[in-house]
């Protein structure tokens, strides 16, 4: 008997390690990691127009001790030219026009941008070639928007809504769960939705789990790194900078990551007849 136990945790085991195997096979052929720098820098132009929406809503909505605050806050990251810029955006009902459209053009440009490039991943990675019909990309855009965007919510909601739990070890345990959950719940449709064939929910869970996992890791690790070298302001513009692409193309290879493991579990690598 003891024997017969032996030789299953054996197999199992053997099971593991091929599985590991595989995806981390997968993860170098299809160039997962080039195709999340793609969409990191993609995300990262998408997030500038974004920027400069709200200085302008700040300048349509907002009183002038409001707007004055604003560009004095700003004034510490930015160089005078810069500053002048953003004052002027705030309070030039012209140059406020100017840059609203310039915005929307080059925010809807680099979103489509994003979402493009998740979805060549995920037809690299379950091996499909057939083109999306104009409905299915504007589905699976509205769904990688939702599904980040609740993801984010969840982490700054858990961090806003427990405060701070150094006092509590308890609460801290919470906030992770929350975060976890949160951000699960958020892929799931990701993973569901953009793969070309279809997938069950049993079959998507272990994909938006590892990207749920993840993303709250790094969420952590990030938030202590900012903890210990005294906020990003440390150094200046360029260092947030980098460390907003860093942060990006590390979330990126998480969601990629989360449809390779969905991929190999399935059976599905390669397999565009399914």
């Amino acid at each position: 008997m003891r024997g017969i136990k032996s030789l299953r945790r054996r197999v199992r085991a053997n099971r593991v390690v091929v599985v590991l195997g595989t995806i981390r096979r997968e993860i170098r052929e299809q160039n997962i990691p080039l195709l999340a720098g793609s969409f990191a820098y993609h995300a990262l132009v998408s997030l500038l127009p974004l920027l400069f929406l709200l200085f302008v809503v700040t300048g349509f909505v907002v009183d002038e001790p409001l707007a004055v605050f604003v560009v004095e806050s700003t004034e510490r990251y930015l160089t005078p030219g810069e500053t002048l810029l953003v004052a002027d955006v705030i309070t030039d009902d012209q140059n406020r026009f100017r840059a609203s459209a310039l915005s929307v053009g080059v925010l809807l440009w680099s979103t489509l941008k994003v979402f493009r490039r998740l979805d060549t991943a995920f037809s690299a990675v379950y091996g499909t070639t057939g083109e999306d019909s104009l409905v299915d990309r504007i589905r699976d855009g509205a769904v990688a928007f939702f599904a980040v965007t609740f993801a984010v919510l969840a982490f700054y909601g858990a961090t806003v809504g427990l405060g701070d739990v150094r006092s509590f070890p308890g609460l801290a345990f919470l906030r992770s769960l929350v975060v976890v959950l949160g951000a699960t719940v958020a892929f799931l449709p990701l993973y569901l939705l953009f793969p070309d064939v279809d997938v069950s929910v049993a079959e998507a869970i272990p994909g938006a789990v590892v990207a749920g996992v993840g993303w709250a890791s790094l969420q952590r690790i990030f938030a202590l790194y900012l903890e210990l070298t005294g906020e990003y302001r440390t150094y200046g513009v360029f260092g947030g900078f980098i460390l907003l692409a860093l942060w990006l193309y590390l979330a990126g290879l998480l969601l990629l990551g989360g449809a390779v493991v969905n991929a190999v579990l399935g059976g599905r690598i390669g397999t565009a007849e399914e």
